[in-house]
């Protein structure tokens, strides 16, 4: 039963080599099946929706049976094979969730799909609060057994199980919908109707935090969806050294690239270019594959595997949803390649994810350690290039891949300070487009200023109105975890081997039950909390410049 909850509290994200297969013409089969046309089941493709009132049945069938053997108590092997069978036909369940929302993403302009993801949705979130229900009154009754039930949960998650109503499904439903009435939008006309919908996810989701028992949405997000392992004291820290350290060094990088850049001639100019924005699959050489087959076993067969097991989806319909991400189905990743995030960098992002997900449980991951297995990836993979580009051109895309970072790095912790002050402003829920810019204004003024930061990082005043609603709270887990990879291409370029064996016991050896800071730390990588990392990041960057 714990595994299950903890999936509960957790679930908002989520091997074999090729024999002797191209791994183009793997990938383009993947791809004609998707681009430029809606998608079409396919025989022997995953994706195919099929949650209905039996697959419901089965699930309620073994809420009940684990139930009744629960209170009696009994018979602890029944109870066991029991809670095992609950736990297989809600993850089924689950993969129906996930499979309707690639669908939905495929074809944002599809009502079926709209239809079937909302579904999808509302029966999960039924099913994920009958099911605390069920536990809770197995907790609550007088079982002979209830000791050995529970004798591994912590009072945290017991107070989550017993607080859990089902207002909290009706919430977590509502801001489905919301998410989905947010894509219907013009984002070239962001107002008081994205404003509107917002206004209400903030509301619904300081509902949800007061339910279990949390002062505000952050707080418990940031504990309980997130899984992070520092607090309060440790992010008045890292925002500090943003603010001390990263300004400046985005500033100089930008010189640094610029310089580099001008010094490329037209032919490196249109590699530089290719690289950083075509298909990965469109390059002469096949960098990404070379990458793969180089890195040590069995970390390259790992990410060989999407393609070889068909678990992805590339489609470049122009009603996509333009993104890419990872999630969990059947036990295993799958990852989706929307228009526009089908690059190299994109690709390899991806395949750490991939790659992690196949040695760790998605309920048991923190998703800031999950952000540094992907991010690692895109630092190896940089390291690898050193070798197979001219030297000018590998320079500019150094140059380019570290002011890019750091700027995600200073954006990023801007905008979750501005979301925390969000969530505990006494009107949450109810700012204006005024006040919300206001205080956005008042949260950059520590980092440079909003109009510096607008014109040289990012423009945050759109930026928050693209991503805020959809990812709550979760643009922190990017920052720290950017910096922990960055200090990982640090020690690639002093050791290109022991950091590809640090990534992969970042990959493969993981402890689901331990937070971002302790497995990073087991892996000798400095954390985004300490200034040493900042101080070597000054120094890489003094030697670019020599």
């Amino acid at each position: 039963m714990k595994r299950i909850i903890s999936l509960i509290l957790s679930i908002a994200l989520a091997v074999c080599l090729l024999s002797g297969c191209d791994l183009r013409s793997v990938v383009s089969s993947l791809r004609e099946q998707m681009i430029n046309s809606r998608y079409e089941p396919v025989e022997g493709n995953y994706l195919v929706y099929e949650l209905d009132q039996a697959l419901l049945d089965g699930f309620y069938d073994a809420l009940e049976v684990s139930e009744e053997l629960s209170v009696a108590g009994e018979d602890m092997d029944r109870i066991d094979q029991a809670a095992e069978r609950l736990d297989e036909m809600y993850m089924e369940l689950i993969d129906q969730e996930q499979i309707a929302y690639i669908l939905y993403c495929t074809d944002q302009s599809s009502q079926e799909f709209s239809r079937q993801y909302l579904e999808a949705t509302q029966y999960c979130a039924q099913a994920e609060a009958d099911y605390n229900a069920m536990i809770r009154r197995v907790y609550l009754s007088d079982t002979p057994v209830r000791d050995a039930l529970f004798a591994d949960w912590t009072q945290e998650q017991i107070d989550i199980m017993l607080r859990h109503t089902d207002e909290v499904a009706q919430l977590e439903q509502r801001n489905t919908e919301l998410t989905v009435a947010y894509h219907e939008l013009d984002p070239e006309n962001y107002g008081e109707d994205m404003i509107a919908l917002y206004n209400e996810l903030v509301a619904n989701n300081n509902r949800i935090a007061e339910i279990y028992g949390y002062p505000d949405y952050y707080t418990y997000a940031s504990r309980i969806v997130y899984g992070r392992d520092y607090g309060q004291q440790e992010l008045e820290r890292l925002r500090q050294y943003v603010c001390q350290y990263l300004p400046s060094a985005c500033d100089s990088l930008t010189d640094s690239f610029y310089s580099s850049y001008d010094r490329l001639d037209e032919q490196q100019t249109q590699q530089l270019s290719s690289l950083l924005l075509d298909a990965w699959d469109a390059m002469d050489t096949n960098y990404v594959q070379m990458y793969l087959q180089d890195l040590p076993e069995p970390a390259g067969g790992d990410m060989l595997g999407m393609f070889s097991d068909d678990r992805a989806v590339f489609t470049g319909y122009h009603d996509a949803l333009s993104g890419a991400f990872t999630v969990w189905i059947d036990g295993l990743p799958f990852c989706y390649f929307g228009p526009n995030y089908q690059d190299s960098e994109t690709l390899i992002h991806e395949l750490g994810h991939y790659c992690g997900g196949l040695h760790m449980e998605p309920w048991g991951m923190s998703i800031d350690f999950c952000e540094t297995q992907s991010q690692g990836n895109e630092w190896l993979f940089l390291c690898f290039l050193q070798e197979h580009l001219q030297p000018q051109v590998h320079d500019c895309l150094s140059d380019y891949k570290l002011m890019a970072e750091l700027m995600d790095v200073l954006g990023f912790v801007i905008l979750d300070e501005f979301e925390q002050r969000i969530y505990c402003h006494e009107k949450a829920g109810s700012l204006t487009l005024e006040e919300y810019d206001t205080l956005l204004e008042e949260v950059a003024e520590g980092y440079g200023g909003i109009d510096y930061i607008s014109e040289n990082i990012l423009d945050l005043r759109t930026y928050w109105k693209l991503v805020l609603l959809e990812s709550p709270v979760y643009y922190l887990s990017y920052a720290v975890s950017s910096c922990a990879a960055i200090d990982l291409y640090m020690m690639a370029l002093e050791n290109e081997t022991q950091a590809r064996e640090v990534y992969c016991r970042l990959t493969q050896e993981a402890d689901g039950d331990k937070g971002f800071l302790e497995n990073i730390t087991a892996c000798g990588l400095a954390g985004p909390f300490e200034e040493a990392l900042y101080q070597k990041i000054g120094k890489i960057m003094e030697k670019n410049q020599k």
